[in-house]
């Protein structure tokens, strides 16, 4: 049966604010969830801090649904942030 968009939630991110991860999520509260969008939403994740020449800020993204009486999903993005750089240190070097 089809299932309506009750919730967005994002977990897991620490450095990249939810508010961005939720605007690259190509859904909207009450939309009817099509699973075929889930690869663009994964790949609309991953591309957050890639352009035009970064690496990115995720090493996975899960996408997951829970559902919510008889035709409702909470969508859940559980993110994994790439480990931050903090200090570059280079010997030899004159």
């Amino acid at each position: 049966s089809p299932r309506y968009i009750k919730k967005i939630v994002v977990k897991g991110n620490k450095t990249v604010p939810t508010e961005a991860i939720l605007n690259r999520i190509p859904y909207q509260l009450g939309e009817l969830f099509d699973a075929d969008r889930t690869r663009q939403l994964i790949n609309n994740v991953y591309s957050l801090g890639k352009l035009p020449f970064g690496i990115g800020y995720f090493k996975n993204i899960k996408v997951a649904g829970e559902h919510v009486g008889d035709d409702g999903i909470n969508l859940i993005v559980i993110v994994e942030e790439k480990d931050t750089v903090h200090d570059i240190i280079f010997h030899g070097n004159k």
